[in-house]
Parts: structure tokens; sequence; C-alpha cells
């Protein structure tokens, strides 16, 4: 039984990547960003590890480098800044088979930073469930 539960602790946090030092803080103390179709590369010029899927960094100025896998293209790194606002969530959604196509939102859909030069003209913006 504590070995099942240790393995499902380990499960629940292993996908987080902290880019701060010390210890974890609590969530009105941080920014945290999770991934919709984009791959995570680095996060303020460090190299994401294990394929994160959430992030935490410290608020005020980060920047983002992230790619889209697709089938046929290339990968081209998408850098993005944005202003991170302590205690908010934000969403990295790329558009599938468009590699230059990465946006970073807010939860209520607010576009704080793209790089959308490979972006399709018709693809309108997702909406993803929680």
């Amino acid at each position: 039984m504590t070995r099942t539960l240790a393995l499902l602790l380990l499960l629940s946090t292993g996908c987080v990547q902290r880019f701060y030092d010390g210890n974890a803080l609590p969530d009105a103390e941080i920014v945290r960003v999770e991934t919709r179709g984009a791959d995570l590369e680095a996060v303020n010029g460090k190299r994401v590890e294990n394929d994160s899927r959430v992030i935490e960094v410290m608020p005020g100025t980060n920047t983002i480098e992230a790619t889209v896998a697709t089938p046929l293209q290339s990968k081209k790194v998408s850098k993005l800044t944005f202003f991170g606002t302590a205690g908010a969530l934000y969403y990295l959604v790329g558009r599938p088979g468009s590699p230059n196509c990465v946006k970073l939102e807010n939860v209520r859909g607010e576009v704080v930073a793209e790089d959308q030069v490979g972006c399709r003209p018709n693809m309108v913006r997702a909406s993803y469930a929680n």
C-alpha cells in the first residue's frame, strides 16, 4: 500500500518542472503554464526536462521556447516572452500541423504572447476543457 501511494505521488508531481530556486511555493506566489498541443523546449534559457507538460516560474518577465510536432515539416522553435502575474495560469497552445503557430493564452482565452508566422489563416482559436 505504501509503495503504491509513493508511486502515485511521484507520478502526480513528476510532470511539473519548477524554474525557480528553493522549495515549492504556494500557487498564489508563482505562475503556472500548461501545454496544449505544443512541446516545451526551454524556459528562461534553461532546457525543459522529461517532456514536462506543466511548468512553474516566478512572476514577471519570462521567455518560453516551444515547438509544435508535425509529421511532414521540421520543427521551428518559437520564442514567446510574456509578463506572468502571480497566481495566474496560462496555456501554451500549439496548432497541430502548423509548426510556427504557438500562442500563450490566459484562462479567459486572451492571447498574451504569440508566434504566428506559420498559422493557417482559416484556423480559429480552440477551446480546451480543464
